[in-house]
């Protein structure tokens, strides 16, 4: 669906009980999790998608294919892998916020919080970044988040056991995630964002350039601590929900 039809679409309707899974990162495991992303997650939570990763025609018409046959639209916010140069990002950044590039002195605090960048261990970056591109999306195209009910960010590699908990049992003042993954900080593999925060906390990499940075004395910092206290710096309070599901590549 191009800009203008969304656009038409969000500032018309009133989507009562409709929520919007964004997935980022990229179609990892998406064979294997396929159905139950459908049966478990989209088709439950009565969801529309936005694809929010890497270009990939071939699985993106594939989910268009599975969401049409449910009544989900689903939408194209993909992106050129060579976007993904980092230090360039952060970099330009940096100088679009008016400061100097600050993150290659935090990066110095070891830890995979900053994973994938450099020759540095962990995906810590790349969900960074994947949080990131999604906020800037949805800013882009003047997102109205009253279309929806909820909003929730998500990957394709998660395999759903059962079916998501209903989001009316979810309080929406709190970011919910699933229980377990935490290590000391926030599982952010897949989040229900609290209602009129949803961009603010996505956006970890903007306070990170420009805020004051509250890690230095940290001893390897891992990405699950540094988005806690993001979270806790925006006064969003986190809470949990029994996990149904895994990693495809774990089993």
């Amino acid at each position: 669906m191009d800009l203008k039809r969304l656009m038409m679409r969000f500032n018309n309707t009133r989507l009562v009980g409709k929520s919007l899974i964004c997935f980022v990162g990229t179609f990892r495991g998406f064979d294997a999790t396929r159905e139950s992303l459908i049966r478990h997650l989209i088709q439950p939570l009565n969801a529309d998608v936005v694809v929010c990763m890497v270009s990939s025609p071939e699985p993106l018409e594939l989910l268009r294919r599975e969401c049409a046959s449910i009544g989900a639209t689903v939408y194209d916010a993909t992106y050129d892998s060579r976007e993904q140069n980092y230090d360039l990002v952060f970099d330009r950044l940096s100088l679009e916020l008016g400061v100097k590039p600050k993150w290659r002195e935090r990066a110095e605090v070891a830890g995979n919080w900053l994973g994938g960048i450099g020759n540095r261990l962990g995906a810590g970056t790349h969900q960074l970044f994947n949080f990131w591109k999604l906020a800037q999306w949805l800013r882009m195209v003047r997102f109205d988040f009253d279309a929806y009910e909820r909003v929730l960010v998500s990957r394709t590699d998660l395999r759903w056991l059962g079916n998501h908990p209903p989001l009316d049992l979810l309080q929406p003042q709190y970011l919910w995630t699933p229980s377990g993954e935490e290590y000391g900080g926030i599982n952010d593999r897949h989040w229900v964002l609290p209602r009129g925060s949803e961009v603010t906390c996505l956006d970890a990499l903007t306070p990170m350039l420009v805020g004051p940075f509250r890690h230095w004395k940290t001893h390897n910092l891992n990405r699950e601590r540094f988005v806690a206290e993001h979270i806790r710096s925006v006064r969003v309070e986190a809470r949990q929900f029994p996990s149904i599901a895994y990693l495809s590549g774990e089993l």
